[in-house]
């Protein structure tokens, strides 16, 4: 009986070693997950920042090329409410010409009646 009990504590103790051995490799797997998590979340934290530097300069150019259209545009409509501001006084100055002969004339005919 003796002989059977040591030989069962030798199972026993291959068994322990063997689930300690079992426990350090899990540790180790864990501890390695964790090295690869901590740089994955890195190097998702930098692709991210430079997503959104991207955006940013994106945006900007975006807004830029608005301000200049706004500015194109308003120089565009500035331009026209000039020419038609300048038909316009050409048109009163002649309106305003040809009454001045018709007034004058009136005038004119008045004085030597």
């Amino acid at each position: 009986m003796n002989a059977g009990l040591t030989g069962m504590e030798i199972t026993m103790n291959e068994i322990i070693t063997r689930l300690n051995e079992i426990e350090e490799k899990a540790g180790a797997i864990l501890a390695a997950a964790d090295e690869k998590k901590e740089a994955m979340a890195a190097q998702f934290e930098a692709d991210r920042q430079e997503i959104d530097r991207k955006y940013e300069r994106m945006l900007a150019q975006d807004i830029r090329e608005y301000e200049q259209e706004r500015r194109w545009e308003a120089e565009r409509e500035l331009a026209e409410a000039r020419r038609r501001s300048e038909e316009e006084l050409f048109r009163l100055a002649q309106s305003f010409e040809g009454q001045r002969e018709a007034l004058a004339a009136q005038i004119a005919d008045r004085v030597t009646r």
